[in-house]
Formats: C-alpha cells, sequence, structure tokens
C-alpha cells in the first residue's frame, strides 16, 4: 500500500487519502524521517537540494539506494529504470551450468551508459548476507564454505574480499571476536588486490568491533580511529557511520 503525504505544513490529519504534514522541506536539502508510534525511526535520509519536478527518494527494491527522478511517480513506486538509471548489465556468456572456469564480461550500452559502474558480488556472499539478516550466522558461515578456494582472488580471475567481510560480520554475529578479528584482517593485510573495495575501509570497522568483543579497549579504539580517519570526508548522517561513533563514545 502506497500513501501520499504532502510536506506542504497544512497539517491535515483527518483524509487519509489527502494527507499533509505541519511542517515543509527546506528547498536547499533537509532532515526527513519516519517513525513509528514509539517514535522509532524506520526510514531517514538527508535530501540533497530539491529541483523542480525532480523527486528525490529510494530505489524501489534497493533501500539503501537513493536516487534522483526525473518522472515523479505520486501514490506510486519510485522507478527504477529510464532517465538517470543506467542500463541493464549485459553478460558477454549467456547463462548456464558450468563445471569449469571461464572469463565473462559485463558491461552496458545505450546513450545512457557512460559513466556507469558495475557492481557485483559472488553468490555465496550474497545468500549468507540473507542469512545474517535473519539472525542464522552459523548457516551463513557453512554458506561461504564453496567460495573459500576463491579468498582474495585465488583460483579466479579477479580478487575479491566478500567472502572474508560476511564471514567476520557473521563471527561478529557470533560474538566470537578472535575468529572476526582474524578475517578483518585478512583484507587489511591485502590491499593491494582491490584498493577501491568498500570492504577495505569497513574491515576497520570490523576489526574495532572484534577487538571490543574481545575486551581488548585499546586496539579496539585503535581501529575505530582508523575507520573514522578513511571516512573523515563522508557524510556524517550515514546510519553506519553515526553508529560506529556512538559505538567508540562507548569505549571511552
Amino acid at each position: 500500500m502506497c500513501n501520499t503525504v504532502f510536506a506542504s505544513a497544512k497539517d491535515r490529519t483527518n483524509d487519509l487519502v489527502h494527507l499533509h504534514t505541519n511542517f515543509r522541506l527546506d528547498p536547499k536539502g533537509s532532515y526527513l524521517a519516519l517513525v513509528n508510534r514509539a517514535t522509532n525511526v524506520v526510514s531517514e535520509f538527508t535530501p540533497a537540494p530539491q529541483s523542480p519536478d525532480v523527486s528525490d527518494g529510494r530505489v524501489r527494491g534497493e533501500p539503501v539506494l537513493r536516487g534522483r527522478f526525473a518522472r515523479p511517480t505520486p501514490g506510486k513506486p519510485n522507478e527504477s529504470n529510464g532517465t538517470g538509471f543506467a542500463p541493464e548489465v549485459a553478460f558477454s556468456k549467456p547463462a548456464g551450468n558450468f563445471t569449469g572456469p571461464f572469463a565473462a564480461g559485463l558491461s552496458t550500452r545505450g546513450s545512457n551508459a557512460a559513466g556507469a559502474v558495475i557492481r557485483y558480488t559472488v553468490v555465496p556472499s550474497a545468500k549468507a548476507l540473507n542469512l545474517l539478516h535473519n539472525n542464522k550466522a552459523a548457516e551463513a558461515i557453512s554458506e561461504l564454505e564453496v567460495g573459500r578456494k576463491f579468498e582474495l582472488g585465488q583460483n579466479s580471475g579477479y580478487g575479491t574480499f566478500w567472502i572474508l567481510y560476511v564471514r567476520g560480520l557473521a563471527y561478529l554475529q557470533l560474538h566470537d571476536g578472535a575468529k572476526a578479528a582474524a578475517e578483518f584482517q585478512k583484507i587489511l593485510d591485502h590491499r593491494g588486490i582491490d584498493p577501491l573495495d568498500i570492504t577495505y575501509n569497513l574491515s576497520h570497522l570490523g576489526l574495532g568491533r572484534a577487538y571490543a568483543l574481545q575486551g581488548n579497549t585499546a586496539a579496539a579504539k585503535s581501529a575505530y580511529q582508523d575507520f573514522f580517519a578513511a571516512w573523515k570526508d563522508a557524510d556524517p548522517d550515514l546510519p553506519v557511520l553515526k553508529q560506529a561513533k556512538a559505538e567508540y563514545e562507548k569505549l571511552r
């Protein structure tokens, strides 16, 4: 069910079809949050400066991704294709069942393909993340075993930290600080494999949490500080950064 709520400052709550807030959004950008009856934040983000007839919100099916939508769709889900979106990814090899290694290329085509960035993950990592979301850390670790031989790029044509990173998250969920620290440290020791991988800097945070679980406050603080230094130019309202800062304060 989709409800449209107008940020008009008219404060109309009796008509469920035409709901109006008691505030307006600043065209220059302002904080916006959806909270439940217990005043817990369900969803939040700081909108970018607004433009006439351009919607700013979350991408349908990918709630962690925000986008700007040239065609507003009030009362309907946000679009996930068209103007402002990269075209679908094309694979150089058709789908099928394979028993041996092979090379595959990923590409985008079309007038809106310029500057597009393709992001991917390996299937065991995706399955394991889903298990972690459902608090099934032990099952997640088992799911990742099939990808162990591909850690750090061994036996494959690419380097990846995701298997190590997700396994580290799983051990954190199991409160096994020593094993979690070992996974994150492997990533930090091999930055040259993929210097731009997002999990590299996040591993500083994971390592800090792992040390905290072990009661090693000094090492935990150092790892958190490394994370903050790497993310010094990040949006201060990013949930992961705010959470990290709150955790760090508790270490003092």
